[in-house]
């Protein structure tokens, strides 16, 4: 076996030819790049002159900062991103909105936006089921 620097934080053991007995033979390489897929594994920070910001499917943490005006994030469409999760954080303290907005008719949580997000550090995750867009984590004050 040899021993494969995953990243500053992470290091791995694995033979340099894969996991054996995987059916695809998977590297750990492979395997990291499916996790940072399958996560997004960017954290992005955005000020209201991004706004409209529209979110990317390789954004995974978005840091809103609305000090000078509110910030609307427009959603990708619901279809392209099934089993997708973004984390939305107002860093500001100003009582400027975070409004997070649904891809044509798309909803969240059944509304066509959401604009809860207000008060600093703010946060909330949603995730997408293929056709619309739902909270799963809701921690605003």
């Amino acid at each position: 076996m040899s021993k494969t620097s995953v990243d500053s934080n992470v290091d791995a053991v694995l033979p340099s030819s894969g996991w054996p007995g995987h059916p695809d033979n998977i590297t750990l390489q492979t395997a990291l790049d499916d996790l940072k897929d399958f996560t997004g594994g960017n954290v992005v920070s955005i000020d209201d002159t991004a706004s409209p910001y529209t979110l990317g499917l390789t954004d995974n943490v978005l840091l809103c900062d609305a000090t000078n005006a509110g910030i609307t994030v427009n959603l990708p469409a619901a279809s392209g991103a099934d089993g997708r999760m973004f984390t939305f954080v107002k860093v500001d303290s100003s009582i400027n909105a975070i409004t997070l907005d649904g891809d044509g008719a798309e909803t969240i949580n059944g509304a066509a936006t959401n604009a809860t997000m207000d008060a600093q550090y703010d946060s909330m995750t949603i995730v997408c089921d293929g056709t619309e867009w739902f909270i799963a984590v809701n921690n605003v004050v």
